[in-house]
């Protein structure tokens, strides 16, 4: 595609403006204009065989090339703004992707001021749960490509803050189930990384820490032992005969001195179990650590850089 057209998508009201990386179905209608299909693409997940990059507003999304999306984030206009770029978990339809940017959009704004952000949907269908683990392996490997493809003024050491959030499931696109290797450049992407409620074991985040820890210059790890979600994927998800620690999801029982041991200077362990919020993301949780890692005051604002 030309980097002058554009191919606007009906049926898709994202209610805020996001940049959109997706491989969900979409079928086109007579009049040549897209529409995502959201009954295949929600409920059984239907794919497209590569990624699409788009532009988001209330009320219409519009298709343009990798290269001109790229470009828009790089731009003048706001190469000054933090950018965040939020992998889903299991189970979620589109809407439900984008109500749950807005929520952590709106908490960084809240707390950080403006900023803008990349949803990267892999199109897992909703409420399926074993169908949605066996995209992990092949998220995780268009997950890695598209940070080989980041212009070097989008990663952090060099351009403007970048900020990778993580729920439950989504921590595959880093986490490697299948080896210690990855082909992430090893050099500073993003400022911080946050992983909340991995649903990973910890044995997995150890094997394929070294592979990954020099993309970002911060992680943080946010468990809950009360997360209902993940009680029941270690449920589904136990092995026989395998040991309590290696069925037990690192989202609900991390062990904070062995992980803070691992890499002490980057990597924090943050219990939010008194927060109650079932599966729900930790919005405010993760905005207010951002927010003291870059040094912003309670009721101050300034420019994040």
């Amino acid at each position: 595609m030309a980097a002058s057209q554009e191919t606007r998508i009906e049926g898709v009201s994202p209610r805020d403006n996001f940049y959109l990386v997706t491989n969900r179905r979409t079928v086109e209608k007579k009049d040549g204009h897209m529409q995502y299909n959201r009954l295949g693409g929600d409920l059984f997940g239907k794919q497209d065989d590569a990624y699409s990059f788009s532009v988001s507003k209330p009320g219409s999304t519009v298709l343009i090339d990798r290269d001109r999306f790229f470009a828009d984030l790089e731009s003048r206009e706001c190469r000054d703004r933090p950018l965040v770029i939020f992998v889903h978990g299991c189970c979620v339809s589109l809407g439900e992707m984008f109500k749950q940017a807005r929520g952590l959009k709106n908490a960084f704004e809240k707390q950080c001021g403006p900023i803008d952000m990349v949803c990267y949907d892999w199109s897992t269908p909703s409420g399926n749960y074993p169908a949605s683990l066996s995209r992990v392996e092949a998220m995780n490997a268009s997950f890695n490509e598209f940070l080989q493809q980041l212009p070097e003024g989008l990663k952090s050491h060099k351009g403007r803050p970048l900020i990778l959030v993580t729920h439950s499931l989504g921590a595959y696109c880093l986490v490697d189930r299948r080896s210690k290797d990855s082909v992430i450049d090893r050099d500073s992407i993003f400022s911080a990384c946050f992983f909340s409620r991995p649903d990973i074991t910890q044995d997995q985040f150890f094997a394929s820490y070294p592979a990954f820890k020099n993309i970002a210059g911060r992680y943080f790890l946010l468990k809950a032992s009360n997360d209902p979600n993940l009680k029941l994927s270690a449920l589904v998800r136990s092995r026989p005969f395998a040991s309590n620690r290696q069925n037990r999801r690192l989202g609900l029982f991390a062990d904070d001195d062995a992980l803070e041991r691992l890499d002490p200077e980057r990597l924090s362990v943050i219990d939010v179990s008194e927060l109650k919020l079932g599966h729900v993301i930790p919005y405010e949780k993760i905005a207010s650590l951002y927010k003291e890692m870059i040094g912003i005051k309670s009721g101050e604002t300034r420019k994040i850089n």
